[in-house]
C-alpha cells in the first residue's frame, strides 16, 4: 500500500517531528494518553495509524535531541523514533479490541 507523501511547502514544522512507533504490549490510544500526560506541553503528538505517532516539537534542536536520547537509552514508550523524513510510509490499520459474550470456548 503506497504511503502518505508530505511537502515541505506549508508543513515546515513537519522538519521539527519525530516518527515513534509503540510497542505491541497495549493499546494505542492507551500508550499515546500516557506519553501525552508524562511529557511537557509543548509537544504535540498525533496517532498516524497502527502504531505510530508523529510528535512534533517547538524547536528542531529538541526534535534531535529526543531521537539523540531514544538511540543512546532506549525508551519505556517506543520501539523506534526517527525524524520524520518526506519517505514516511504510513500505516492506515487500527487496533481495535472485542469483546464477545456467550460464545462458547470450543467454537
Amino acid at each position: 500500500m503506497p504511503g502518505v507523501k508530505g511537502t515541505p511547502i506549508g508543513n515546515g514544522w513537519l522538519y521539527r517531528s519525530a516518527v515513534a512507533t509503540f510497542g505491541d504490549h497495549q493499546p494505542t490510544d492507551i500508550l499515546f494518553g500516557s506519553f501525552m500526560s508524562q511529557e511537557r506541553g509543548d509537544v504535540s503528538a498525533r496517532i498516524l495509524g497502527g502504531k505510530k505517532i508523529l510528535i512534533t516539537f517547538p524547536l528542531q534542536e529538541r526534535m534531535h535531541t529526543f531521537v539523540d536520547d531514544y538511540k543512546r537509552n532506549g525508551s519505556q514508550w517506543f520501539v523506534s523514533v526517527d525524524p520524520w523524513s518526506v519517505n514516511l510510509e504510513c500505516s492506515f490499520e487500527r487496533d481495535i479490541w472485542l469483546s464477545c459474550y456467550g460464545v462458547p470456548i470450543h467454537a
